[in-house]
Order: C-alpha cells, then structure tokens, then sequence
C-alpha cells in the first residue's frame, strides 16, 4: 500500500508560515522511538499523537511525553488514519475497517483500498479502490463508499495512491482535486465525482507514487515506470492539469519514490520499499536537486516505508527489517527539520497580506504586500538557515499595495519573506531557481 502524505493532513502542527528549518542542510541524524519493531504505515495526528500500522499486529499510537507505544486491538493493517471526529481506519489490501470507539469495535466499511483517505476540502473522503479499478468516494466520514469507475474517464482502470487540493481562485472557481496513481495522474473540479486525464496518463505503463502540495503553491509528483529500466522523475504543476519535469532523484526508480513536504518548502523523497533501503533525499530549490541525507538507521538494515511530518518540527519514518530475523521499528529526527515558531498576531485578522510570483522563480520575483492602514514596515528575506540576507523596505508605508523585488545577488534556494506592521506580521516563501 502506497500512500502520499500530503501538506493538507500537517496543519495541526505545522504551526505557521513563519518557520524555518531548524537543520536543513548535510546529514539528518535518527534515533529509534520506542519498542515497536514493524510499522507498514504512520499517521500523525497534530502535535499530540503519532499512530503506526503494524500488518496483522494491527496499531499502535503514541503519545506526548509517552516513551513506548500503546497497542489499539485492530484487524491487519498496513496503514491508518484517523478522520477529525476521532474514527480509525485500518487499510489493507483486501478490507478496509473503521471504528467509532476507539478500537473497540470494528466493522469492514471498503472491500480492500490502495490509499488511505483523503479529505477534500468539501469533506468528501477519496480512496484508490485495490480490489477493483477506480476510486472510492465516501461522503458520510467513511460509514458507506461508492465506487467511481476510472475507465469511464481515462479509459482504462486508473488506481489513485494519493491526492491533492488546489484552492479556488479567479480562474478556477472551486476546489480542484489532483489525484496520482497507477497509470498516471488526473484532476476533478467537482469534488471526485468525475476526472480529466493529463499528459502525465498512459495505461498502467507509468505509477505516480505520491503527490503534494508545496507552500509555493505548486504540485509535486513522483512518476516512474514499472520497470527497473524504465524513467522516473519529479514533475512539477502550478494546476494540476499541465506538468513538467522539475527533476529527477538519484537511485532507483523502479520501486517508486514517495514525496513530502515540509512547511519550510523543503522537499523530502524515499525509496518506498527498496530492498536495503533507507536512504532519504532532500531538495531546497523545488525539486530541480535532491541530495542525499544519511540512511535512517546504520545498525539496522531498514525497508522504508512512510515518511511523515511528526510533532515538533521532526521527522519520522515507517521501517521494516529486511532478511530473516531482521527487525524495522519507527525512528525519528534527533532535530526538528524545521523549527515550529509562534506566530505573530494573525495576518488574516489585522488585514496584512504578503506573496511573491512568480514562485519558484528562475530570476528575481515579484513581492506584493498589502497594508491595511499607514504603518511602518520591515520587509526582510531570511535563507534557509534563518539568517537574514536582505532587507526590501525599513520604514513608513501608505496603506494599499506595494511592490518589491526579490532575487538579485541572491543563491539558488528557499527563502523566507517576513513582514512586520502595526504589531502584526506575515510571512510567505519564495523558491529562486537557476
């Protein structure tokens, strides 16, 4: 079961725009968390509990300032999710099972499922059907599912592993739904109800493992071919409709990678399931470079299986062992990859609206900032290790709009925009590319 974690499902304890890694360059170091020695899947539920699938030993969570994890009497699961009313869901291949008790109860609601559920932003749950060749849809938190087939669409079976939503805007206006998958990736703007094909479809000769949606605001897929041979690449949208390769990531291709994203802006990708894995990548200029960042654990050999956003800023992996006798567990980042900042009075409330474009940027950006009112501003542009680089403006503005310019003299990399007016402030991200 491939499942793409997606920046929707962190907001709980992705705190706010202003942060910034707290180590995002060279080797991520990784500590064991707890006893568990085998989890397929991981889901984090805001910054107070992580949960971990464990095959036919069902779950587990742990907690804050918990130091092992609590069993929860579950069927055979290879992944979890928790919806926002408190319900569990256990995945397989075969049967998906949802209890409304906290684990006491449990009653088989999907016949099998490639994905666990994502929620759009109309509370619809969406799901790849394994069993079949389409997609579930559930608008009821997951008690009945109708099955959607893809083939009316795409013209053959297409299966989603994983999903993404595109806010409404002027030129769209409501939610788009991107959704990746066996045979490639397409789009719905009504809710999952029915999809258009992208360039990015052909049969089932290409696999989108995983997709996301950045802090850019651009789309991020990893698609590969079903071969060892075959190509794979990081593709890049700003629409979900039309792609392009951004990049590629070294090794190999053919076990398909799984994306996440950080609040930062950084990009992290493994290997999901590659014999003698473990290794993770990272990219801090939207995909073009990935570098690698050190294996997960050294004295383990490790089968990565999920990698997640977990509370405080950390990253945590989903391991199995790999050969006989070999155990996996769920580690952790000894550091968060970012740090999880309080944020100032909030720009949605005092008016203050902040953004760049284009974004990434192959020169310099446009910066637009909007005022409520007449105020002294800041407006600094701070690197990937929280220095400030730059000052665009240091002193009194007009109330309305105002345009800066970023880029010049600045390295290819993730940078932070951070505004501060009247006692409020507002951040937002910007990508420079070569």
């Amino acid at each position: 079961m491939k499942r793409a974690v997606l920046f929707a499902t962190m907001i709980g304890f992705c705190a706010t725009a202003s942060q910034v890694p707290a180590q995002p360059l060279g080797r991520l170091n990784w500590e064991p968390v707890g006893t568990l020695a085998y989890a397929e899947g991981l889901f984090t539920a805001g910054d107070t509990a992580v949960y971990a699938a464990s095959g036919t030993n069902g779950f587990f969570v742990i907690r804050q300032e918990e130091q092992d994890w609590t069993p929860i009497v579950a069927p055979h699961a290879q992944d979890v999710w928790v919806s926002s009313e408190g319900y569990l869901f256990a995945f397989n291949t075969v049967d998906t099972d949802r209890s409304t008790d906290g684990g006491q109860t449990w009653r088989e609601v999907l016949s099998g499922s490639e994905t666990v559920p994502f929620l759009t932003p109309s509370r619809t749950l969406l799901a790849g059907e394994g069993n079949c060749c389409g997609l579930a849809r559930s608008t009821d938190a997951g008690a009945r599912w109708t099955t959607i087939e893809m083939d009316e669409f795409v013209g053959f079976g297409l299966i989603p592993y994983g999903f993404a939503a595109l806010p409404p805007s002027e030129t769209l206006p409501r939610d788009r739904i991107v959704g990746a998958g066996r045979g490639g990736i397409v789009y719905s703007d009504d809710d999952g109800l029915t999809w258009e094909p992208t360039a990015l479809v052909q049969n089932f000769n290409i696999v989108a493992r995983s997709i996301v949606r950045a802090p850019n605001g651009f789309f991020y897929a990893a698609v590969n071919g079903l071969f060892a041979s075959a190509f794979g690449g990081v593709f890049e949208s700003a629409d979900g409709a039309t792609w392009e390769l951004a990049g590629t990531i070294p090794g190999e291709w053919s076990y398909g990678y799984q994306l996440l994203s950080t609040p930062d802006g950084a990009l992290y990708a493994i290997a999901v399931g590659q014999p003698e894995g473990g290794e993770v990548y990272r990219s801090l200029d939207a995909g073009r470079t990935w570098k690698e960042t050190g294996p997960v654990w050294t004295e383990r050999n490790v089968r990565l299986n999920e990698l997640v956003v977990g509370p405080g800023g950390h990253l945590w992996a989903g391991t199995t062992g790999v050969g006989a006798g070999a155990t996996g567990g769920v580690f952790r980042t000894v550091g968060p990859v970012f740090t999880v900042a309080a944020e100032a009075p909030a720009a949605a409330s005092s008016g203050l609206r902040l953004y760049a474009y284009p974004n990434p940027s192959s020169g310099g950006a446009n910066v637009a900032l909007t005022l409520p009112a007449p105020s002294v501003v800041r407006l600094a542009v701070y690197d990937a290790l929280g220095r400030e680089v730059a000052v665009l403006h240091d002193g009194l503005l007009g109330a309305g709009d105002h345009r800066f310019s970023v880029g010049s003299g600045l390295a290819p990399g993730i940078y932070v925009l951070r505004a501060t007016a009247g006692g409020a402030s507002v951040s937002a991200h910007v990508t420079l590319i070569r």
